[in-house]
């Protein structure tokens, strides 16, 4: 090559934008092409991706028009009714009436007499069937809010869910369109080197379908993206995917005993079978108390003759009891006995899903440490791959290669980046240590030991 040649096509390369600021030194700097990334930088994909999750202010008003939580405070209230029902008992007043006619044929009563008779009774209830009955009005009462606090935390789980993957859905999306321009901006720069005659047609070829395939790729994440916004706004209108005042997403802290405690301390459906058994062995108590017959107390006023013999008079009466309500009681103590073993059962799963759970965000979080490592070395192979095919080193296959493979795990990086917050947002709030929400007072845990009657 003369020297007249290199000197055209430095000309070119200068008039193409390929070099920086001119020569310092008598050296000249580097073209672009050997300096402009061809995939974002791993400090902005750090920054541009992870769970943003809104305030509590702003989910308040979405969690009291949302069906479920209107459902689980319309049955609230019916299990109230019930509650009163119970504790006011079934037992009611009966009135009674009679009316007759009497006939004397001979003596001196000789004659036919109108006789009426009225009364009233009602059955008494035993103090212990009353205690009873306010027992499992009360643990109906506290199921209900159980329930309701159960709707209003699974509606969280819910909105987290749609806002993970709406978010991450948008990063991917985001991730492809600035890889695309990226390569765009290489592309272009090709095209002027081979008009200069410096690259291949092969090269410019390669490098304008590797743009395209990502543009495909790019439009797909781009319709995803779009999909899960239609879908997001179409059930939580008022709520931005992408809240401005967000909160931060806080570690989980403590030993894994102390988080396994409050898990379970809060965890609906563990309170929920724990009232039922509860509520089982209020209904053993109310069968014992059942076994004594309720007696049926009455009074009654009458008339005869006439008007000439008045009448009043007290009944009692009770029921002799049969071998059938100690078989109900025994019912409904095995009823309690089987309460409380799906209680330690669901208590024992509990466990094991909290930890296995706990251990999969643990990995989660690694795995995102260790993507992270692996997307910035990989980053700088790609750079020094696009310097050593600018140089002529290297072909371009070697390039598109290691930008691929970046491309794909900058991708692993930002969807187990979003996976691994969200199963950490999951295990907080099911650790009630997320959004703060009220909920309707629940008893706390009883113990195991608590005898079955």
């Amino acid at each position: 090559m003369t020297i007249r040649h290199i000197t055209q096509k430095l000309a070119v390369w200068a008039s193409a934008g390929l070099f920086s600021a001119g020569l310092s030194a008598g050296a000249a700097a580097n073209p672009p092409e050997l300096e402009a990334p061809a995939l974002p930088p791993p400090a902005a994909l750090a920054s541009s991706s992870g769970l943003r999750l809104p305030t509590t202010t702003a989910l308040e008003p979405i969690l009291q028009r949302l069906p479920a939580t209107a459902a689980a405070e319309a049955a609230g209230q019916a299990a109230q009714a019930q509650a009163a029902a119970l504790r006011r008992g079934s037992d009611e007043l009966s009135l009674s009436s009679q009316v007759q006619s009497r006939e004397i044929r001979s003596g001196p009563d000789q004659g036919r007499y109108t006789e009426w008779q009225l009364g009233v009774q009602r059955p008494l209830r035993w103090p212990g069937q009353a205690q009873a009955d306010g027992v499992v009005g009360e643990e109906l009462v506290r199921q209900s809010r159980i329930q309701i606090g159960d709707a209003r935390h699974e509606n969280l789980r819910e909105i987290l869910r749609m806002l993970t993957k709406v978010q991450r859905d948008a990063g991917l999306a985001q991730l492809s369109s600035d890889a695309v321009a990226l390569l765009q901006t290489q592309v272009r720069i090709v095209e002027k080197r081979q008009a200069a005659g410096d690259a291949s047609l092969l090269e410019r070829d390669r490098l304008r379908a590797e743009a395209a395939q990502e543009e495909a790729m790019a439009t797909q994440d781009r319709a995803r993206a779009e999909a899960s916004l239609a879908t997001w706004h179409s059930r939580f209108p008022e709520l931005p995917p992408q809240p401005q005042a967000h909160i931060q997403l806080e570690s989980l802290s403590g030993s894994s005993t102390d988080l396994l405690h409050d898990y379970l301390e809060h965890n609906h459906q563990l309170l929920l079978r724990q009232s039922q058994w509860q509520q089982a062995m209020a209904l053993a108590r109310q069968a014992r108390a059942q076994e004594w017959p309720q007696p049926t107390l009455g009074a009654y006023l009458g008339s005869e003759r006439g008007g000439n013999e008045r009448i009043v008079g007290v009944q009692l009466s009770i029921p002799i009891p049969s071998g059938s309500r100690k078989d109900q009681t025994a019912a409904r103590t095995a009823d309690a006995t089987a309460a409380r073993a799906r209680l330690a059962e669901t208590r024992e799963f509990l466990q094991g899903e909290f930890l296995a759970r706990l251990r999969e965000s643990q990995g989660l979080a690694e795995s995102v440490a260790q993507l992270e490592r692996a997307y910035a070395d990989q980053w700088r192979a790609a750079q020094r791959a696009q310097k050593a095919y600018v140089l002529g080193e290297s072909p371009l296959s070697d390039w598109l290669q290691l930008r691929r493979q970046s491309l794909q795990t900058a991708r692993t990086l930002v969807q187990t980046r979003f996976e691994a917050d969200a199963a950490q947002a999951e295990l907080l709030l099911d650790s009630h240590q997320l959004w703060a929400l009220a909920e309707p007072a629940e008893a706390q845990m009883t113990t195991m030991e608590t005898p079955v009657p």
